[in-house]
């Protein structure tokens, strides 16, 4: 092995730095860091921070690009997402952005197959558990880029297109360009990935406790929300599964999804599992879960960005002059919560002395449980939307839809007298009410590959689903 000294990522952790701790007092050789875990767990902590980076999940792939692609959001002409939101991808702004949304995917990728290579040639140094908590984590985070960007830059996903090379896959420490992959095949590899993780996370804190508000701070038990826990492994292999969209994909994607509604073991249906009692829907009735915006009890999981103030300030904030600010048209989001009673409308500032209404999910939350640092990458909601659109039933597809719209403050029986075909519409318009700043509804208008999606205006616009490859990977062959 070469001796190459290198200093981990160090940042300023404030009151967090008692879990999510990176920093290293001095230069330590490569080989030496994975002899100490507590070394290990800073290198595992520097791939969750780089998931916080505003051109992966703090932005690009939540409430930046991906919702701009979403049609989302009112985006000023002068807005350096104006190009996104038009689909003018060979722009120079937008072509930036796809550039370092690529990049910095790829870049963690590298450096989980980097950690992965190292806890494999230091496990004498580890406990059995920790090393498998450790690689669970690791393949898990590697899937979960892998998907996005394959979701992002490979084809609308279909018999015609599932052969059409995608984007390239790297499983090990590579020092050349890895081949594309088709779509099929690279999502194939992923089910397989995603298989290992939930594996290697078998005894996963998160199956014997609810360490979302830990009394004490141990690196292995708590916040595994926060972490790429067994439950949102099982809950990428369903998006994997759903994506595919075969009868066998679908049926499986209904089998997980239920299994954890209704607190069977997806593994093993004989067992039973803790999901729905520690990962729930908020109480509508209870000020404090609604005040939270973010929905912390929903979580499965997401991250836990240092800088979600700074995000709010520099994207949202009502002290931006109009042309910087993203928000919401005033129609579009009265048509979009036409039931006054829904909860989520409180993600909005529903003052209309602009254009558009000001979003306001990335503000409130307390420092103690860090919900006023936390963002969502997948949470409960989905988990009966994929249910609910993939059930072998009109009946079962109401049950998990009303379910999801009473914890909104909808009232029972809000699917009542829905035909089928309008509970696959409403499937959509909860896509849409759902996970605004998360990112999902672009994804799923392609995977349905919509020909058109409503803009703020009220207009229709085709979509561009197809993202292009970067020219410095194209360079690269």
């Amino acid at each position: 092995m070469k001796k190459i000294a290198i200093l981990l990522l160090s940042v300023a952790l404030a009151s967090c730095e008692s879990w999510l701790d990176v920093k290293v007092t001095d230069r330590m050789l490569a080989e030496d860091i994975y002899k100490l875990e507590r070394e290990t767990n800073k290198a595992l902590n520097g791939l969750y921070l780089q998931l916080t980076a505003n051109s992966l999940y703090a932005r690009n792939l939540s409430c930046g690009m991906l919702d701009v692609l979403g049609q989302r959001w009112y985006v000023p002409a002068e807005h350096t997402f104006r190009e996104l939101q038009t689909y003018q991808y060979e722009e120079s702004a937008a072509k930036g952005t796809l550039q370092t949304t690529w990049s910095a995917a790829y870049k963690t990728i590298a450096n989980c197959n980097e950690f992965l290579d190292q806890i494999d040639n230091n496990k004498e140094h580890f406990t059995q558990a920790h090393y498998l908590q450790y690689r669970g984590e690791a393949l898990a985070i590697r899937t979960l880029l892998h998907f996005d960007m394959l979701r992002l830059f490979g084809p609308v996903y279909g018999p015609t297109t599932q052969d059409e090379e995608a984007v390239p896959y790297y499983d090990q420490v590579e020092r050349s360009p890895a081949e594309f992959k088709t779509a099929a095949m690279l999502a194939r590899i992923l089910l397989n990935d995603a298989a290992s993780a939930i594996e290697y996370l078998q005894e996963d804190p998160f199956l014997s406790g609810n360490p979302k508000n830990p009394n004490t701070v141990n690196f292995f038990t708590d916040y595994r929300h926060l972490r790429m826990n067994v439950y949102a492994a099982w809950v990428l292999k369903a998006r994997i599964h759903q994506y595919l969209g075969t009868p066998l994909n679908i049926q499986e994607a209904y089998r997980i999804t239920s299994s954890l509604i209704n607190g069977r073991n997806p593994a093993d249906a004989t067992k039973t599992c803790n999901f729905p009692t520690i990962i729930r829907f908020v109480n509508h009735n209870n000020g404090s879960d609604v005040a939270e915006r973010i929905y912390n009890a929903e979580i499965i999981f997401g991250i836990h960005n240092l800088k979600r103030e700074d995000l709010q300030k520099a994207v949202f904030s009502t002290d931006l002059e109009d042309k910087n600010i993203l928000g919401a048209g005033l129609q579009y989001v009265d048509d979009m919560y036409d039931n006054t009673a829904d909860i989520r409308r409180g993600m909005w500032s529903l003052t209309a002395d602009r254009n558009f209404y000001p979003f306001l999910r990335f503000t409130g939350g307390i420092s103690t449980n860090f919900t006023n640092q936390l963002q969502c990458v997948i949470r409960l909601g989905e988990v009966y939307l994929i249910a609910a659109e993939t059930a072998p039933d009109a009946d079962s597809r109401r049950e998990y839809l009303e379910d999801l719209r009473l914890s909104r403050a909808l009232g029972v029986d809000n699917t009542a007298g829905y035909s089928d075909s309008q509970l696959e519409q409403l499937i959509e318009d909860e896509y849409i009410r759902e996970f605004y700043g998360e990112g999902q509804y672009f994804y799923y208008a392609k995977r349905h590959n919509l020909a058109a999606i409503k803009t703020q205006t009220g207009s229709l616009v085709a979509p561009k689903y197809v993202l292009p490859i970067p020219e410095s990977e194209i360079d690269l062959r």
